[in-house]
């Protein structure tokens, strides 16, 4: 998350340095709009490292910066999200996910988006990683390789796995699924998929992998899930391991 942090400043910052250059001047302000699909404001460490790298490009909010934060769980007010901002006058929006930077992207083909999605390419964000074109650009987490890697590290880990429940977020884009999946077929293991949603889809969630008897938990990536993060190791902490995982410990989630 750091790395990933540090180029996202990067990229950030030079766009705002370019579009926003009179924001130097003490009478302009810069303006950042950050596009959130999530029921809260980003989890830690994303505006907090956002706010520090812009600082050290010297911009500063209440002195030559505004941030524009919008966010919103339902996928369907993200377009209107964007719509704000781009009302706003945004210099650059900051989206996560692969539902926000889509939003920005129809809300507005001038003002530059930086995406931080997990699959920026198989989102349909854009079909060319290294020359995206048009008004976005950004970072793809290649979270769908990441995922199925980090299963087989997790088999190496427990070579007699064979029940993993994969908690999902129906927003992302399938590729991230299918390829753990794929990878958990290869391997020998049967892959639970249970769709979270919102919070509320937790309880059935956690009391359906008790039921088929998984072994561990695969979190895939989302603005959602890493928002709920805390509230699933809570259910976590609740599982009986002696029945449900047949006396295995539960790996962290996301791990």
């Amino acid at each position: 998350m750091r790395r990933i942090g540090l180029a996202v400043i990067l990229v950030v910052s030079q766009m705002v340095a370019s579009l926003g250059a009179e924001a130097q001047h003490p009478d302009k302000i810069a303006r950042v709009g950050v596009l959130w699909p999530g029921p809260s404001v980003p989890t830690s460490p994303r505006m907090e490292s956002l706010r520090q790298g812009l600082r050290e490009s010297g911009y500063i909010e209440e002195q030559n910066l505004a941030i524009e934060l919008r966010f919103s769980p339902d996928l369907e007010r993200l377009p209107e999200l964007a719509t704000e901002l781009v009302h706003a006058q945004v210099n650059v929006i900051v989206s996560f996910g692969d539902s926000g930077p889509r939003a920005a992207q129809r809300a507005t083909t001038q003002i530059p988006i930086v995406a931080i999605a997990d699959d920026i390419v198989g989102a349909g964000l854009t079909t060319n990683l290294a020359r995206p074109g048009g008004n976005l650009t950004g970072i793809t987490i290649l979270s769908p390789e990441l995922s199925a890697k980090r299963l087989a590290l997790l088999k190496e880990l427990r070579p007699r796995m064979s029940r993993v429940a994969v908690f999902w977020d129906p927003a992302t884009t399938p590729s991230q699924l299918k390829m753990t999946e794929d990878a958990a077929q290869s391997l020998g293991i049967k892959a639970q998929a249970l769709p979270v949603r919102s919070r509320a889809d937790l309880p059935g969630a956690f009391g359906l992998a008790k039921k088929e008897r998984a072994e561990a938990f695969k979190i895939l990536a989302s603005p959602l899930l890493s928002q709920l993060q805390p509230h699933i190791l809570e259910h976590v902490t609740k599982v009986d391991c002696r029945q449900s995982i047949s006396g295995r410990n539960i790996p962290r989630p996301g791990d």
